[in-house]
């Protein structure tokens, strides 16, 4: 290896010493595209123009059902099971125009911290799983729901102090993502493929099984609450965050009363305070001050109470999509098979900063029908598995309404391969000469490279491989 296989194509002149098919890519960055001529060296930056990407966000079942196509170990009773609900085919299909669009850097599909939670769940298809939706985020990842929702009421705690009328939040896809939505993308990238915490598989499966039961008991309720408005439902669900905010700061003058009388002893767990209080002390902050008596945090509990969370994306879907619920249950239908709160987690998160989201079949009807429809307030197009066409037709879309001279650019800097969907994403790789490895999937002269620690993500290393790892 020397330092000319760092040098890829399209090869063309090089400007300076003019010899033909030397002048290459080296590397791409932000809105720069460098190129170096594998003979004299000479090295020369190209702007490139911005870009403007869709953001659509694919839910777990989608991935799940992707990656049984794609990988070879998938059980043959699994794929004609999918041959005969005539998913085979539209998975297949879905992938490949998904692929190839975030290759033409028209659309991303950001992985959230969702997708990592419920990946573990999948002791066997975890390592795939997150491979899969790393591909397709192309280095963007959603922050916590739960850290949304704190950024957008501490603005609207912000605009409630200063009595102003009430904008909307202002707070864009860029405020609430790690990496960049709308910029070239290096030729490679690196992820870490690190082992998951000892017992965290089963904490997740028991919190899952805890979350259920009380859903459950909470549908009971709704059930025997029958003839209720929706608009109840609705403020009730509002309310809800006041009276979650009242119990996290109870449990918290309590547990610093006991300790400082000696009853218990300091857990590392005192120290790591959770969303809720963070957000319990920013709002104080941001509506009182840093005194923590009982008058300051009256002004945070009358905010809170206030119909200013109307105006809150994530408490305003949440609570719409609750009060559904409720009025599902109190019409005596069943029970749902699993608890919704991930997947009003992500809605209510996420939606306002997606063009489009594909959603589980509950969910999208949920989002689709009676009172939400229009009370959602978002154009986000919603998807799921009984709107097949209609995806594939938002798909085609995105292609056919860019211009010529994009996708040209995109060649001209790529080569004309480099949109090409990756389907060998997950069978054997030629790595060095002489020997074969499982890669992971990953592709010929396109290694994305990330290092992450965490939540915390270290410098991109940027380089390009002379043979597939």
């Amino acid at each position: 290896m020397n330092a000319r296989d760092f040098i890829r194509h399209p090869f063309t002149t090089c400007p300076k010493c003019g010899v033909e098919k030397e002048f290459g890519g080296l590397m791409v960055v932000g809105d720069s595209h460098i190129r170096r001529c594998r003979s004299c060296w000479h090295t020369q930056s190209f702007p490139l123009p911005p870009l403007n990407v869709s953001v659509l966000y694919l839910d777990q079942n989608i991935l799940s059902n992707i990656l049984r196509i794609l990988d070879p170990s998938t059980p043959k009773s699994k794929l004609e099971r999918m041959e005969k609900q005539k998913h085979f085919s539209f998975f297949d299909e879905v992938f490949r125009k998904i692929h190839r669009l975030t290759k033409l850097h028209l659309l991303v599909c950001p992985e959230s911290p969702i997708h990592y939670e419920e990946s573990i769940a999948s002791v066997t298809d975890f390592k795939k799983l997150k491979r899969l939706y790393e591909l397709l985020s192309r280095g963007v990842r959603f922050f916590q729901s739960n850290e949304i929702r704190n950024l957008q009421l501490c603005e609207r705690a912000a605009h409630a102090l200063s009595n102003h009328e009430n904008p909307p939040i202002s707070l864009s896809i860029n405020d609430v993502t790690h990496g960049e939505i709308n910029a070239w993308q290096n030729y490679i990238r690196i992820t870490l493929n690190q082992s998951t915490i000892d017992g965290l598989e089963e904490s997740l499966r028991a919190a899952k099984g805890q979350k259920y039961t009380g859903f459950a008991k909470i549908w009971e309720r709704w059930q025997s609450e029958t003839g209720r408005p929706y608009d109840e439902w609705y403020r009730e669900e509002r309310l809800a965050l006041s009276i979650v905010l009242k119990e996290k700061w109870t449990a918290v003058f309590r547990q610093k009363l006991e300790t400082y009388f000696g009853l218990r002893q300091i857990q590392i767990e005192d120290m790591l305070p959770d969303a809720n209080e963070l957000l319990l002390f920013e709002l104080l902050k941001i509506l009182g001050s840093d005194e923590r008596d009982l008058a300051e945090f009256k002004k945070v509990w009358s905010f809170l109470e206030s119909d200013a969370l109307d105006m809150v994306p994530h408490v305003r879907i949440s609570s719409l999509m609750f009060a559904a619920l409720a009025g599902r249950a109190s019409r005596l239908q069943k029970l749902p098979k699993r608890a919704p709160f991930n997947d009003i987690d992500i809605i209510s998160a996420y939606l306002p900063y997606c063009d489009a989201m594909f959603l589980d079949k509950e969910m999208e009807i949920l989002l689709t029908e009676g009172p939400l429809r229009k009370l959602i307030g978002f154009k986000t197009r919603i998807f799921s598995i009984a709107k097949k066409d209609e995806f594939l037709a938002f798909l085609d879309s995105i292609e056919a309404n860019a211009s010529s001279g994009h996708l040209k650019k995109v060649r001209e800097v790529y080569g004309d391969s480099w949109e090409d969907p990756f389907v060998e994403l997950f069978q054997p790789q030629t790595g060095i000469p002489g020997k074969e490895t499982h890669a992971q999937g990953i592709e010929p002269t396109h290694l994305s490279v990330r290092h992450r620690i965490g939540d915390h993500e270290l410098p991109n290393i940027d380089y390009t491989p002379p043979f597939t790892l």
